[in-house]
């Protein structure tokens, strides 16, 4: 967390460093990760700085030179004279190294200290000193606030951390929309999230209907700050916790949390609005943001709001909840609150929440259509499967599966060749569990097995989500065998199709129904790309890819068609066609930008790391697909999207290909032929021939298993075992040349060559190592890269390089690779 602002404060240090002070003021409210920040900071400095650090408290506010005391030992009689020796003393210190002063909740420092620190840093340039420090106020303390105008100093705001972050603090298993509720509950301050979780457990969150709690401290600061209000003022005040709870983000220009004062006045019944705003503001329980279309009110921080909702009362929040779905124009608000005024949803409001639902779904709007839908699902089995449906065109895979399971999709399936746990382990952690029939949300286990075409439907939209085709297609037909609804069985027969293209591109033309919606039309396009990438169909697959971005492009900005133009890159990259490839990586990545969904950020970055990949370029797979690791290891999103794009695979074979084995063990292991390739790496050359044996055997993905060939025929020439090598490269590079893999097979001759054995006449007229010197060169790697490659000294391959340049009559690396090029061009 908070990597941006980690980055910002080591770049002013990095200034420092050369001569340029600097001042860095962190400020936030209380709880928002100032002094952790601070923390993490001075931890990455080790010894390359000077640190001198000091807290200021509250009690010591009044101590003249307190802290001045604690960070250089001065206590003169004039501050002035403590300034003049503070600079000295930093002069001594930072000729050895640079200097950091940090001084943790400054606003508590006392103001002789402060005055001496701004006397001497008025007379510090040049110097290698960096000062930081935190307050909850950007502008205190006050008597630095001269010196925060400098060019050199700067305002360091921390606000609250996104859902992504809540689940890397927590290490929970939360879902996206649990995080997003702890979020909204608290703000984003990390310290109240975790005051929260003390007190409510995953169930709770879950559930958007249950109020979550709000600490002890924090109501009681609510009531203190009640009790000064009149009647009018607290009625407005509760009026707008009714309005602003978590049923709606903001819109219209409000941030989330905002609301009208002439809407809270309206639900409150206040005759003089201002009049009680202007007790709420003084009271600190609101803050207003005039505009042009009126006041905006929101809570001075949003656990006060919680507090606020929940010392109403049930009566009067189901009263108030009632009265603002009738000053509501928007249907999804009004029926929202209508579900929070029921004591207990009748089928009636049921049916007209799931309607609405397929109403937002049918116009591709997913956010609302998941909500509504998946609240409908919660009281009643027969919206679950537009429910499953709208959370994963949502981008929330692992709530999809949840709610799957409910439904009873993990009942075991009756037809050969198919899994019962297959799509289970693949789309959630082991920490998602059926219900049991003790849980009353669940319903009865008898209920579950009453009809299961729901739960069929949805398992078969998952196994879909997987590249499962096979196992999507027997779920789909159950679900037709057991579903005596017209509707579902439309939908289910537009599913139900395998992966050919006349097939898809029919489902295109369907129109009718949720089925044949462009997001329904995308996935079902995009996983069959995927399933015949995999299954080795890749004239198929590169059909379909064009197809589903093709509705991509039509359907706009969202994860979804982002994961397409990255689906669809996969087969142009691994045959080498790099503009293609790149184009459709690069539509992934404009596409994603304005997701929210975390699963958003995997396709551009696989589609980008697999042309990398392909063009033999590990460092560039690094440096893409790195960064996942901090933001998705560990969650839920993410592991369901590692059987869908192994970005984890392609991590850990280029950190193997580049030697850094002490970052592959941040990385699960994944394919079996990776793995093999790990313990190569690692010298445990009997546990690899092993692994690579059964790798060889076991894999059935054609383009994983020739890749598996690759890596072991390299790993046998390397043990000098080349005529064993060359069978594996062979039957390697026979199946690489007939999917067209032309890079991959560009290496494998390479590899061939390297054992002597030449798969055609080198058209450079070169020596079989030299020719695979040659290629590498040509791919753009580093000598040291080649070197680890051919298992080669820097040296020999500097040497051979020499030989090739006077061969071909060049004398730079870029020459080298175009006569490459050339000369193996006008040979073809």
């Amino acid at each position: 967390m908070r990597e941006r602002e980690l980055e910002s404060l080591t770049d002013r240090f990095e200034l420092a460093r050369r001569g340029e002070p600097g001042l860095v003021l962190i400020h936030g409210p209380a709880g928002i990760g100032k002094s952790t920040l601070l923390r993490r900071f001075l931890a990455t400095l080790d010894d390359q700085a000077h640190v001198i650090a000091a807290d200021a408290v509250e009690s010591e506010s009044v101590l003249p030179y307190g802290v001045l005391t604690r960070i250089a030992g001065l206590q003169p009689a004039d501050p002035f004279e403590a300034g003049a020796r503070l600079r000295d003393r930093l002069d001594e210190l930072q000729e050895a190294r640079p200097v950091v002063i940090a001084v943790d909740d400054a606003h508590w420092a006392d103001s002789v200290s402060l005055t001496a620190l701004a006397f001497a840093w008025r007379r510090l340039r040049p110097a290698r000193v960096l000062a930081v420090l935190t307050s909850p106020d950007p502008y205190q303390p006050a008597s630095l606030q001269p010196l925060l105008t400098r060019e050199m100093s700067v305002r360091l705001a921390l606000t609250g951390i996104g859902a992504r972050q809540v689940r890397a603090l927590t290490h929970l298993p939360l879902t996206e929309q649990a995080a997003g509720r702890l979020c909204e509950h608290t703000g984003g301050n990390p310290r109240h999230i975790l005051q929260v979780l003390e007190e409510t457990d995953l169930d709770e969150l879950a559930d958007p209907q249950i109020p979550l709690p709000v600490p002890g401290q924090h109501a009681r600061d609510a009531l203190a700050r009640l009790a000064w209000c009149s009647e009018p003022a607290r009625s407005l005040v509760e009026a707008a916790a009714v309005l602003a709870c978590d049923i709606a983000a903001g819109g219209g220009g409000r941030t989330a949390g905002e609301v009208s004062l002439g809407a809270a006045a309206k639900l409150a019944g206040v005759g003089a609005p201002l009049s009680a705003l202007e007790e709420a503001l003084g009271a600190g329980l609101l803050v207003e943001r005039p505009t042009g279309a009126g006041i905006l009110i929101r809570f001075s921080y949003p656990l006060l709001k919680g507090a606020v909702y929940q010392h109403m009362g049930p009566t009067k929040r189901l009263r108030l909840h009632a009265a603002a779905a009738t000053l509501t124009e928007d249907e999804t608000t009004r029926l929202e609150h209508l579900l929070r005024a029921a004591e207990r949803p009748g089928p009636e409001l049921v049916r007209d929440i799931a309607a609405a639902g397929r109403r937002r779904a049918a116009a591709g709007e997913w956010g609302p259509a998941a909500r509504l839908l998946a609240q409908a699902a919660r009281l009643d089995r027969e919206p679950g499967a537009d429910a499953v449906e709208a959370l994963l065109f949502d981008g929330r895979p692992a709530e999809a599966h949840a709610l799957a399971v409910r439904l009873g999709a993990n009942e075991p399936t009756t037809r050969s060749g198919t899994s019962a746990t297959a799509l289970l382990e693949t789309a959630t952690e082991p920490s998602w569990t059926a219900p049991s029939d003790a849980d009353p949300g669940a319903g009865s286990s008898t209920a579950l097995r009453v009809d299961t075409a729901d739960g069929r439907f949805a398992r078969g939209v998952l196994a879909h989500y997987a590249g499962r085709t096979d196992e999507a297609v027997a779920a789909l037909a159950e679900a037709r065998e057991r579903c005596a609804r017209p509707v579902l069985l439309a939908r289910i027969d537009a599913w139900s199709c395998r992966p050919e293209p006349g097939d898809y591109l029919r489902l295109m033309r369907h129109s009718g129904g949720l089925g044949g919606s462009p997001p329904a039309r995308l996935l079902t396009a995009v996983m069959g790309s995927l399933a015949d990438f995999h299954q080795g169909q890749w004239d198929e697959a590169a059909a379909l890819g064009q197809i589903a971005a093709a509705v991509a492009d039509e359907l706009g900005p969202c994860w979804m068609s982002a994961h397409a133009h990255a689906v669809a890159s996969l087969v142009p990259a691994a045959r080498g066609d790099w503009q293609r490839a790149g184009q459709h990586a690069e539509a992934a990545r404009r596409l994603a930008r304005d997701a929210t969904a975390p699963v958003a950020v995997i396709g551009p970055a696989y589609a980008a790391a697999h042309l990398a990949a392909a063009r033999n370029r590990p460092d560039e797979v690094i440096a893409l697909l790195k960064p996942l690791l901090d933001l998705l290891n560990g969650t839920e999103p993410a592991s369901a999207e590692r059987g869908l794009l192994p970005w984890g695979d392609l991590l850990l074979d280029a950190l193997i290909t580049e030697g850094d084995l002490r970052r592959a063990g941040d990385v699960r292991a994944g394919s079996p032929g990776v793995r093999a390739r790990l313990l190569a790496a690692g010298h445990e050359t009997e546990a690899a021939t092993t692994a690579f044996e059964a790798a060889c055997a076991e894999t059935g993905e054609p383009f994983d298993r020739a890749r598996t060939l690759l890596a072991y025929g390299s790993f046998l020439r390397r043990l000098g075992r080349r005529a064993a090598a060359a069978e594996q490269l062979k039957e390697a590079l026979r199946e690489l040349e007939r999917l067209e893999a032309v890079p991959y097979a560009q290496r494998c001759e390479i590899e061939l060559a390297a054992c002597g054995q030449q798969h055609a006449v080198s058209p450079l007229g070169l020596t079989p190592q030299q020719d695979a010197v040659a290629q590498l060169v040509a791919t753009g790697l580093t000598n040291r890269q080649i070197a680890r490659q051919l298992l080669l000294s820097v040296k020999t391959v500097e040497y051979h390089i020499s030989q090739v340049y006077a061969r071909l009559g060049v004398s730079s690396r870029v020459a080298l690779a175009n006569g490459v090029r050339a000369r193996a061009g006008s040979s073809s």
